[in-house]
């Protein structure tokens, strides 16, 4: 069973748990301490696993759900002079991303609403989330600084 840590806990490790590096006991085996040029068999892993992956992971894409529109994240990401050409791996990902950011605003926005006394989510909910969050403070000019 593994015990769960909350977030501002720390894990103490006592120093004489751990190996020495200066313990040569290698257990009975022969360590080669030259470099090898193991690059070639690397690549060969590579390619060989590539087209394997690619399938997998675009299967996984396929089955995935997100609420956000593909092909306009994939618009947005186009208007960008210095992008090319995108792979729907990486339109996938800004959209999970998209909606994980979007999703982490609206909870602490939604906090504020509560710290209000309130039941609907308003602008100056998400502004005060932004001015009070470090974390957000590059989203603080884009934002009207004044609720109506």
């Amino acid at each position: 069973m593994e015990e769960s840590m909350e977030p501002d806990e720390h894990l103490e490790v006592d120093p004489s748990d751990i190996a020495s590096d200066n313990n040569n006991d290698n257990n009975g085996l022969e360590v080669n301490s030259e470099p090898t040029n193991n690059s070639s068999i690397l690549e060969a892993n590579l390619e060989e696993g590539s087209a394997e992956n690619q399938q997998d992971n675009a299967s996984y894409i396929s089955k995935s759900k997100v609420s956000l529109p593909l092909s306009k994240v994939k618009s947005i990401i186009k208007s960008d002079p210095d992008v090319a050409m995108t792979g729907s791996e990486a339109v996938y990902l800004m959209t999970k991303m998209t909606e994980m950011f979007i999703g982490h605003i609206a909870n602490k926005a939604h906090y504020y609403t509560k710290l209000g006394k309130r039941k609907t989510v308003q602008d100056r909910d998400i502004i005060a989330c932004v001015t009070n969050n470090d974390e957000l403070a590059f989203l603080e000019g884009i934002l009207e600084t004044e609720a109506k």
